[in-house]
């Protein structure tokens, strides 16, 4: 009878298993709840495959189990219990996808509590206030694409926070803040990139970052970030490095710094990592409390790529603004630093690269424990309040920068304990020091009294203060290359060479060289600019004028000298006497002059003429035989005559053959006239009035014939 009982049970507990498997699988999504008020009271609502496509009933969640995506669509969830979560996932490394469209909110005590990795993107809005936690994840959390504004005045989560893994943000706006925990915590690291953050911790009375990571490092690229503490640092990687890469961050610490049970001084520090990089940003780091950094690597702070960062720590008991242990290095950036309380920068090895740094310090502005390098056109303009300005206990060198170095009263700008070093570089200093003839190509200035030192070339812009002098000694140079400008407003003195490629601007009043005149005034011989007064007395390019002779129609003029500056007349090549221009006049002669024509003539006569178109001087023509070609007994000869006077030139006459058998003695040999006759008589060969000749011969002949006839009849008779 047992036995059969015994049967009987096993086959009820059988058949109750398998009544009861359907249920089971009914229920498959048993990892997901909503909580939230609903119909007056707090509902905890399971996801399940029935109402996975509308959990509240209402369109604003649904849920997709293949992809595990749990989406939000102007949804508000209010749950009333504190202890609830408005959304859970509990089963363990579950995670969840969520997706935003529209508005949605959750306020109440958990808002999101998530078992594993959180996803969260879409293209809406998430508000998330809660009194415990508000986006929570024990695994990676990533916010991608969207808003979230998640804020907590709990003590377990921050408002944004991954418990066991990473955040990622990613072109995303996110605002997180914590009352009394951090504002945004990555337990494994931070990812930000393309995306605006601000990240707050208000809590007054414990450490809690701003923003922090644990472990691993903290990545903040091409994004606007804030991030501040009220007790702690205000970005922090805590065995990690800092890392930051284009884009804007502003941290903050306002932590009022205290001293814990075991006499140790605990301050919040506006950046801290082990390492910290920050290429091409512009970062703001600043500790207002006490033992405070404003940015601290516990190894090394590098700083490149054309960032502009500012560290400041403003508390009477603050640290050094700038603190690395092994090194700094800044390379073609910007920096400003200002401790009030202490060093303004401060590691075993600093190195200036290509650099602009603005340092104040209570203690050395720029200290380094084991070596200080400032190099490759580098500029640094410091100052201690009550120390040297720049301090290194080994080596210091200054290689093609300018350094403008202000110590304490009575103290050095530049000092090194070792061996300090300064070539082709520009530098002022309070102090006295010469650097033990280790300066080179340079220009030094203690306090208001400048020297040139060798040849030396300006690195990048500088300025002559007022009041200060600087002299260029013989046998030095002073050279301003391209692209760069030195500002003189005060006193150069020089007597060794200038060179001046690129800019000079000299205050009024500072002006140097160059030499007024009458008509310009003086040009400085550092920035080309004219200056001062005109000098009416000193007179350049005088040109002379040549005296002219006066005429019947025109005026002439005697020698004189003008200034082609201002037109002063002078009757002397030196200036000396002015005159005027009616002085210089000859008045037009009363009487016929010749004018510059010359002679004119026709076949008789020639004369000249006046401008007034008067003839004056006639006379008849004076000529002469001009022989143009002798006579040989095989050719002719030629001849002309011509005036003596003018010039005038009659027909050429041919000069007959020599006859080689007549005797040179005979009487029919033509004479040579060589005297000069007038117009008036025949001359030889010419044949003008040979008529009148030829009948007062043949009259000569007939009279002959008719006496020699009369006498013969008087024989005959």
């Amino acid at each position: 009878m047992k036995t059969k009982r015994k049967i009987v049970s096993l086959l009820v507990t059988v058949c109750m298993m398998f009544l009861l498997m359907p249920a089971v699988v009914l229920a498959d999504t048993n990892y997901l709840a909503i909580n939230t008020v609903k119909d007056g009271s707090n509902s905890t609502i399971y996801v399940t495959d029935t109402n996975a496509s509308d959990v509240l009933g209402d369109g604003t969640v649904s849920y997709n189990k293949d992809t595990n995506t749990l989406t939000l669509n102007n949804c508000n969830l209010a749950p009333s219990n504190s202890n609830s979560s408005a959304i859970y996932v509990y089963t363990s490394n579950q995670g969840l996808n969520l997706v935003l469209n529209g508005t949605n909110t959750i306020t109440g005590g958990q808002c999101m509590y998530i078992n594993g990795d959180l996803n969260i993107s879409g293209s809406g809005t998430l508000t998330a206030t809660g009194t415990t936690y508000a986006v929570m994840a024990t695994g990676n959390v990533t916010i991608d694409g969207v808003t979230v504004n998640a804020s907590t005045t709990g003590k377990s989560a921050g408002g944004v926070q991954s418990h066991q893994g990473s955040v990622t943000i990613k072109n995303a706006t996110v605002n997180a803040s914590a009352e009394n925990s951090w504002g945004l915590y990555g337990n494994k690291g931070v990812s930000i990139e393309n995306s605006t953050v601000t990240a707050k911790s208000t809590c007054s009375n414990n450490a809690w970052a701003g923003l922090s990571a644990s472990s691993n490092n903290i990545v903040i690229k091409n994004s606007n970030v804030t991030a501040e503490s009220a007790y702690d640092h205000g970005i922090a990687a805590f065995n990690g490095d800092v890392e930051i890469i284009g884009g804007t961050v502003n941290a903050t610490s306002t932590a009022p710094g205290y001293i814990d049970n075991s006499g140790y001084e605990v301050g919040g520090i506006g950046i801290a990592g082990n390492n910290v990089t920050i290429s091409g940003a512009n970062v703001t780091a600043t500790a207002t409390g006490a033992y405070a950094n404003a940015i601290c690597g516990w190894e090394s702070v590098s700083i490149k790529e054309n960032a502009e960062v500012t560290a400041k720590t403003t508390n009477n008991d603050g640290w050094t603004a700038l603190w690395a242990d092994s090194s700094i290095s800044v390379s073609k950036s910007k920096v400003t630093v200002e401790a009030v309380a202490s060093t303004g920068i401060l590691s075993d090895k600093v190195e200036f690269d290509n650099s602009e740094v603005t340092a104040t310090g209570y203690w050395q502005a720029v200290k380094g424990t084991n070596e200080i390098d400032i190099k490759n056109n580098s500029s640094l303009d410091v100052t201690s309040t009550n120390d040297v300005a720049i301090w290194a206990p080994d080596t210091l060198t200054v290689t093609d920068s300018v350094v403008n170095a202000t110590g304490k009263e009575n103290e050095n700008g530049v000092s090194a304990q070792g061996t300090t070093s300064v070539s082709g570089s520009w530098v002022n200093t309070s102090g006295n020091e010469t650097f033990d003839n280790n300066i080179s190509d340079s220009v030094l200035f203690n306090g208001t009294s400048g020297n040139v030192i060798g040849n030396a070339t300006v690195p990048r812009n500088v300025t002559i203060v007022q009041g200060a002098t600087l002299t260029i000694p013989d046998n030095t140079s002073l050279t301003v290359p391209e692209k760069v400008t030195l500002t003189n407003n005060g006193t150069i003195v020089k007597n060794g060479t200038v060179t001046v490629n690129g800019t000079v601007v000299c205050a009024s009043g500072n002006h140097i060289g160059g030499t007024a005149t009458c008509k310009d005034k003086a040009v400085c011989e550092f920035c080309g600019t004219e200056y001062g007064d005109l000098d009416a007395s000193n007179h350049t390019h005088i040109v002379k004028t040549e005296a002219k002779e006066a005429t019947h129609l025109s005026e002439g003029n005697i020698e004189y000298w003008s200034c082609e500056g201002c037109g002063t007349l002078f009757k002397d090549a030196n200036g000396t006497e002015e005159t005027t221009l009616d002085d210089t006049v000859i008045a037009k002669l009363p009487e016929h002059t010749k004018d510059n024509t010359g002679l004119h003539s026709d076949e008789t006569n020639h004369w000249n003429t006046c401008e007034c178109g008067a003839v004056l001087n006639k006379e008849a023509h004076t000529f002469k035989w001009v022989i143009d070609k002798e006579a040989t007994v095989d050719e002719t000869g030629s001849k002309h005559e011509e005036c003596s006077v003018c010039g005038y030139k009659k027909s050429t006459v041919e000069i007959p053959k020599i006859d080689d058998n007549k005797n040179p003695t005979d009487t029919d040999k033509e004479p040579v006239n060589t005297e000069e006759t007038t117009s008036d008589n025949p001359q030889t060969g010419d044949d003008s009035n040979i008529l009148p000749y030829m009948a007062a011969i043949a009259l000569t002949v007939a009279i002959a014939a008719a006496v020699a006839l009369t006498e013969r009849r008087k024989k005959h008779n």
